[in-house]
């Protein structure tokens, strides 16, 4: 059974990115006709519950959109139809999907009957995405006892230009997926995609596997996010399309085209929403960080502190010792790149509760949250946690305290650029 939660990804990468035809060229800014995203499903046998959820979960994506004034000025609408698992209906729905102005049409991967619809799509000049990778409910495919990946990708991808997205954890599922399972199912997934012939291969990674593992902190360890690098170029593909790398050095580690976009932006709007902001600070945890916070708190217009923290390795073992700046009776904003167990932010907290700050909120890009930060942080006195969707946060992991951003504009629009050749650096000009 394949997850319906990936037709969401796939709504908020194609709607969100500018709808922009593989072929057919740019849309027109400012039109009145709604934006059509077409879905070639199943809605008579016995994946229709399936595919039936998936739909309404990309309407409500679009919705969302709508609600924030669509794409390029204009509204986005869903139209459905139905290719009953068989293979001639689902070309031919593609067909009555192109007709009726779909400029995108998303299709289950199946090569019964995925594969026709979406060549049918790609022979018209529109662009078509597979819903799956050859996945079920549970994570990647696996056959027999082997536990090996698998990913058919059938008669769809030759000549054309493709954009993979990876998580860290794959919403839907409904067990823990390993980063190596994930890592290891894009590396499978560029090369089918290399073996089909497409002309262009861009692997979109919202969080980079391994990226803390970015230096020899200590003798005869491996520099994991280089190899991971190697790795994804290896495996055949042609551009990377990453968000808020921990170290900016890591884009160095690739010989091919590395795009690193920021969600910085995002996080600052949020905070500029505040009455008060004019009582805030913006604090960085560590000395690392405080290249990022400086950013930040010039974009907010806040004055800046630095908590002087003393780490060793790249684990979550850290003391504060000190603090440079003025925070007593202000509101503080701790600004992170991302949270794992929480150690980080967490003794920042309580150091800045002692120092006498007002409260505390916590913005951090990646939630890898692992091991028992979940519970750490809603036990600690933190006002707000904001974070991003790139690395999606199941439900029994969310809190009222937590507020989720999305990224999808963003990392759409930056695929909309890579696809049309335009600038990626313009979109913070």
């Amino acid at each position: 059974m394949r997850r319906p939660r990936t037709w969401l990804t796939l709504a908020l990468v194609l709607a969100v990115a500018g709808m922009t035809a593989a072929v057919g060229g740019r849309l027109e800014r400012g039109s009145a006709a709604p934006i059509t995203i077409g879905a070639a499903v199943d809605l008579t046998s016995f994946m229709s519950p399936f595919d039936s959820a998936a739909v309404q979960a990309a309407i409500l994506e679009v919705k969302k959109i709508n609600q924030r004034g669509g794409v390029l000025g204009r509204r986005l609408q869903v139209k459905v139809c139905n290719h009953q698992l068989d293979p001639a209906k689902g070309k031919a729905c593609a067909a009555k999907l192109v007709a009726a102005g779909a400029v995108a049409v998303l299709t289950t991967c199946d090569v019964e009957f995925g594969a026709p619809a979406t060549q049918e799509t790609i022979n018209s000049g529109r662009l078509a995405i597979a819903s799956c990778v050859g996945t079920d409910e549970q994570g990647p495919k696996r056959f027999g006892a082997k536990g090996k990946l698998a990913f058919t990708l059938g008669n769809v991808a030759q000549d054309e230009g493709a954009a993979m997205a990876e998580y860290a954890i794959q919403k839907g599922w409904k067990r823990a997926i390993t980063v190596s399972d994930n890592l290891l199912e894009l590396l499978i997934t560029i090369d089918a995609l290399r073996g089909a012939s497409a002309r262009r291969i861009t692997a979109v990674l919202p969080y980079y596997a391994y990226v803390r593992s970015d230096k020899k902190d200590e003798p005869r360890i491996s520099i994991t996010a280089r190899l991971v690098a190697d790795l994804l170029e290896t495996a055949g593909a042609n551009r990377v399309l990453t968000l808020d790398l921990h170290s900016p050095q890591v884009q160095g580690f690739f010989r091919i085209p590395a795009d690193q976009l920021t969600a910085t932006p995002i996080l600052v709007e949020h905070f500029r929403q505040r009455p008060d902001l004019a009582d805030h600070v913006v604090v960085a945890p560590d000395a690392g960080e405080v290249k990022d916070a400086a950013r930040f708190a010039k974009r907010l217009g806040v004055p800046l502190a630095i908590v002087d923290k003393r780490r060793y390795g790249d684990d979550e073992q850290a003391h504060a010792v000190t603090l440079v700046g003025d925070v007593k009776g202000k509101r503080a904003l701790v600004i992170d790149d991302e949270i794992a167990t929480g150690g980080t932010v967490l003794q920042a907290v309580d150091f800045l509760r002692r120092e006498g700050v007002k409260d505390v909120s916590v913005a951090v890009i990646h939630p890898v949250l692992s091991g028992q930060a979940v519970e750490r942080l809603r036990a600690a006195p933190i006002a707000e946690l904001v974070i991003t969707d790139s690395i999606p946060l199941p439900p029994a992991k969310q809190d009222p305290r937590f507020t989720i951003l999305s990224v999808a504009r963003l990392v759409a629009e930056a695929i909309a650029r890579v696809h049309d050749g335009r600038s990626i650096s313009e979109m913070y000009d």
